[in-house]
This record gives structure tokens, sequence and C-alpha cells, in this order.
């Protein structure tokens, strides 16, 4: 039977600890065979991102170290899709691909990249495996184009039309024999570095509009799940998460959720290289962005890990354990899950977008 499983009542008792890195989940009896990923900077694994500055990007990257989709691929299924653009290592692989790519919107690059797995992956007559899970975490840059960086999207920044981008590709996929989607949905840039050196207005502008496409997005899954056959259709409420960081950062373990860590710490004339430098620099994973607009891998840890949780809750009926860190006692508290401070609210509840966060 088809199910929905919004974050909020996924996660229930997952245990992070203050002053140290998110834990990874131990329980994780899920048994995909293979993952693919689709989307822009926040999956992309080395395809795109960092390749014009890539001693400050981990690994091209778009931040200082791997992203959601590699953190759960590795912590969680013992999986390493390769970059599928990439020189050297691109291509296919028995564990599968990551297909997305830096600066896509929902438009005709991102189509290009489910056209390329079904027409140039799959051999011809073959169908998609029904044993791999398919990662699509794609919009953000619909939105941040229209708003922020005075270009545009073939969506032209529409929800409506994002969206149904996003439905489409699962739809192809799902032709083609997938049957197992984890879907994100976007967090609020418009309190991102990026976001708040524009005008306010901008900002406030941005911010509508992904919580306008957060919302619209749990109906389009609703309806795909009624519509399609055999269909699991996981939705990770990546917005919660990152209000969450917003609205208690210490408890996370951050310090700063207003600056972009390269801009704010890393003097170009005392250090060239973010991985390697003898000077003495704050530690990036107290910030909530590495640059300004992409998180640091501490986020994508924390969306790893509900990643996990709700994955396990949808195919096992289980909540998962989580390891603890072990903590220095004189700066650590731990929280009986992020999950529970979750639980009664809806997946996307109404949020004062005008509310502006002070820096920690």
């Amino acid at each position: 039977m088809n199910k929905f499983v919004s974050l909020s009542f996924a996660v229930t008792a997952s245990t992070l600890t203050i002053g140290t890195a998110p834990a990874y989940a131990t329980n994780c009896n899920l048994d995909f065979s293979q993952m693919f990923v689709f989307g822009d900077s926040l999956s992309d694994p080395g395809n795109t991102n960092g390749t014009r500055n890539g001693r400050r990007y981990f690994e091209r990257r778009a931040s200082n170290g791997n992203v959601f989709a590699d953190i759960l691929a590795e912590s969680c299924l013992d999986l390493d899709p390769v970059t599928y653009y990439r020189p050297r290592r691109g291509g296919v692989s028995s564990d599968g691909a990551n297909f997305a790519r830096g600066g896509n919107d929902s438009g005709e690059k991102f189509g290009e990249q489910i056209d390329d797995f079904i027409n140039d992956f799959l051999d011809e007559g073959q169908s998609a495996n029904s044993n791999a899970l398919y990662t699509v975490w794609i919009g953000a840059n619909d939105y941040i184009k229209e708003t922020l960086l005075g270009s545009d999207a073939e969506s032209d920044g529409n929800p409506d039309i994002v969206v149904e981008n996003i439905a489409d590709a699962i739809r192809n996929l799902h032709g083609e024999g997938a049957e197992d989607f984890l879907i994100p949905n976007l967090p609020l840039f418009g309190f991102s570095p990026l976001a708040t050196s524009r005008s306010e207005s901008a900002s406030e502008r941005l911010n509508q509009l992904t919580d306008d496409h957060n919302q619209k997005l749990e109906l389009k899954i609703a309806e795909l799940e009624e519509e399609l056959s055999e269909v699991t259709i996981t939705l990770l409420d990546v917005d919660s998460i990152f209000n969450e960081i917003l609205d208690n950062p210490s408890q996370l373990g951050f310090t700063n959720v207003t600056d972009n860590w390269l801009e704010t710490v890393l003097d170009p004339s005392a250090c060239n290289n973010a991985f390697d430098c003898d000077v003495d620099l704050a530690d990036p994973d107290r910030y909530l962005f590495w640059d300004y607009l992409h998180p640091t891998k501490a986020f994508h840890k924390l969306v790893a890990n509900e990643a996990i949780s709700a994955l396990n809750s949808e195919y096992n009926q289980a909540v998962p354990e989580y390891n603890q860190a072990v903590p220095e006692a004189s700066s650590t508290l731990s929280l009986l899950g992020l999950g529970l401070s979750f639980l009664g609210m809806s997946a996307f509840k109404q949020k004062d977008i005008q509310k502006q966060k002070q820096k920690v």
C-alpha cells in the first residue's frame, strides 16, 4: 500500500549531540541495491560545482565536505553512486550514479539529467532497477534566479511549473520501472547570506516562493501516489530542519547562521587553501553556510540523518536508533529528537517569513 510520510511524523526519537558532529543512524534497515540522484548543487558530488575554485570546495562539491546524498549512500546504504559527468570518475557503476549538476533549475538541464539516465544509462529495452532509490532535489535555482540573480529560469520562478517539472521527472522514471523515491523539499534560502545582502523585498519574495513550492510539492506527491501504481514517495522535510537550525542554532551545534565561512573567516591574503591552512580558523561546521548560498557539511549531515529516519519509517515501520557521539562534558547536551520538535506540526506550517533571524 502506498504511504505518504512527512518527516514530522517519521522522526520521533533521534538523538543529536550539541557540540559534536551529528551521529549517523545505526539501525538502517534498508536494502536498496542502487541509488540514482538527480538535482542541483545540493546533491552534486562534483559534476559541476567548485570547478572554478576547487581549492575552496571539497572535491568539487559546493560545501566543505560530502553532501547529503553522499552521506546517505555511504553511511546507510553502503553504496557509492559515481558522478555521472565527471572525468575519470564518471559514467556508471553497480552502485548507481549521481546526475545532479550545480546551477541547474527544473527546466531543460534538469530534464537532460533524466534523459541521460533513461537514454544513456539504461540499455535498450532495459527497465530501471525497481530495487533502487531515486532521489530528486531540484527547484532552488528556479526561485533564486528570479529573485536574486537577475536571470531567467525557464519556469519563470512559478511554483506550479517547478512542482510539475518534478512530477514529470517522477512519472518518467516510474515509466521506466522506478518505484522508490526520496523527494526533499526546499529550505528558506531567503535567509541565506546572498539573499540578506540584497533587498529585503527580494529576500521575502524568495521565501514566499519557497513556501508556496513546499506546500504544492506535498499536495503533488499525494496525487502522484494515487496516480502511479507500485510507487512509494518519501517526502523529506528539509524546510523544518532548516528552520529548527535558525530557531535553535546553539542546540544543534551552530554558532553562526547568518554569515558564510569563506568570506567571514578565510582571509585570502593569509590562506589560499581552505583545507590546508596554517592560520587559526573558526570551525566551519559551526557555520550554517559555507559560502554565500551553500550550507556546510554539518547541515548535510542533519539532512542525511533525517532522510535515514524517514526512509526507515516508510519501509520498516520503526524509528531507528542513533549513535551518540562521545561529547565533551562541559559543552554538550543531548536532545531527544530533532524530530520531537516537529511533532504536532504539519510538514509545511505557515511561517512568518517577515521575521528576521538575528546573528547568534
